[in-house]
């Protein structure tokens, strides 16, 4: 079965270090293609005592859009795992120039040679995992699974629902899920806010749950 399963649902830093919501990212599994996207704190955990359990070592690759630690944390963990420690060389791991280079990298470099390939995301990029083609048309622009942590808008950079009325306008996808809730999210009830936009925009709207299994087809 092709499948997205939501590891873990917490955006921002207060809703990860409570843990109100799990943070251990996405793991993808499509044309017997497996890929962990953003392994953020707890990932492994999330992993193993998943039902059914999902096993590192069968991971092709590990896709991080960016090292802010709610998506990276777990990163040089899953790296080890994949690679049964580094006794196993496979793997592609994607990721921007900043994870790996410059004054703060966060893959560590002992465990770089663990896997088989490290690529730079950049705009406009494509990249090949197993049987997964993956593009990076823009910067840090989320398709179908859209990033929410706020409600409404602010100076901050980061996604709220009015910015996601105009991406489901934009691409009408045939079904959107909400993720990478912040506080504010929470107290508005995620759920509500997706049956709300269902209504509104004429797609099916989910907002995911720690766990949650959406099959793909």
């Amino acid at each position: 079965m092709n499948f997205i399963k939501f590891l873990g649902t917490a955006g921002a830093r207060i809703v990860v270090a409570k843990q109100l919501r799990a943070s251990g990212g996405m793991w993808l599994s499509l044309d017997d293609t497996n890929i962990l996207i953003d392994p953020g704190p707890g990932c492994l955990v999330r992993c193993v005592s998943s039902r059914p359990r999902l096993d590192p070592t069968k991971l092709d690759g590990i896709v991080l859009s960016h090292k802010h630690l709610d998506h990276s944390a777990d990163i040089n963990v899953m790296m080890e795992a994949m690679t049964m420690g580094g006794h196993t060389k496979k793997g592609i791991v994607l990721v921007p120039k900043d994870a790996v280079s410059g004054d703060d990298p966060i893959i560590y470099k002992y465990i770089r040679p663990y896997v088989s390939k490290i690529e730079l995301l950049k705009e406009k990029g494509k990249y090949k995992i197993g049987n997964i083609e993956i593009h990076s048309p823009v910067k840090h622009i989320h398709g179908v699974i859209i990033n929410v942590l706020r409600v409404e808008p602010s100076n901050l950079d980061h996604l709220c629902i009015e910015d996601v009325k105009k991406i489901i306008k934009s691409i009408k996808p045939k079904t959107a899920i909400l993720t990478h809730f912040g506080m504010w999210m929470i107290k508005a009830k995620p759920w509500e806010i997706a049956e709300q936009l269902s209504k509104e925009s004429k797609t099916e709207v989910i907002a995911a749950r720690d766990g949650m299994a959406f099959e793909v087809r």
